[in-house]
């Protein structure tokens, strides 16, 4: 039947989906005795293992990739190292909420954008030279590639196109939201709709 290769295997309920239908798919052509479709499933973060086990023990190639080093913090690390304090006031802050505690007062549905600007300040006085990117949920592709004059950081904000789509040389730095925009199928209203949605850990592993 010939070739189908898939590429960038990331989004949980893609991968779930697909590997339903191409299973049935190969079993059914199997059990009629017809050709196989050979399917090439890519990606740089699935359990390649498990899919292997999932298809029958398929066999596993792997390429080698360049990887630059990445150091990760989370926000509660954040919180610490910026002694950040969450405004009662702030639009990221749940207003019934008396704790003490800063992130038990945080509301995840809502990106505090005051703690982004306190973030890029705190990477301005304490870090060495190059650009910031921050992921979070709308980016002019034409500067953010110009690089900016001495003693003048660049500060990109981008929504995950920035993911696979371009590559920027000169970021060193790079602030998450931890939200992205999907497109998902609405089966009650037929339709496909982009929503915002708290990224999975595999998604968060290709942006390194």
């Amino acid at each position: 039947m010939g070739n189908l290769i898939l590429d960038s295997l990331k989004m949980a309920h893609r991968v779930i989906f697909y590997s339903i239908v191409f299973k049935d798919l190969l079993e059914k052509q199997s059990a009629d005795g017809l050709s196989k479709l050979k399917v090439i499933l890519m990606s740089a973060t699935v359990d390649s293992e498990l899919f292997s086990r999932y298809f029958g023990h398929c066999p596993v190639i792997t390429a080698q990739g360049r990887t630059h080093p990445v150091t990760t913090y989370f926000l509660e690390d954040i919180y610490e190292s910026i002694n950040y304090r969450l405004a009662s006031d702030s639009p990221a802050s749940i207003r019934h909420e008396t704790s003490t505690k800063e992130m038990k007062r945080l509301n995840e549905d809502v990106i505090d954008y005051d703690l982004l600007e306190d973030l890029v300040c705190h990477v301005d006085e304490t870090c060495s030279e190059g650009a910031i990117l921050i992921f979070t949920s709308s980016t002019d592709q034409k500067k953010v590639f110009l690089r900016p004059p001495d003693n003048i950081w660049k500060v990109i904000i981008a929504t995950n196109i920035a993911e696979t789509s371009i590559t920027i040389d000169d970021v060193v730095y790079v602030i998450d939201c931890g939200r992205h925009k999907e497109n998902r199928y609405n089966p009650l209203k037929v339709w496909a709709i982009l929503i915002k949605v708290i990224c999975s850990y595999h998604s968060e592993c290709q942006l390194c």
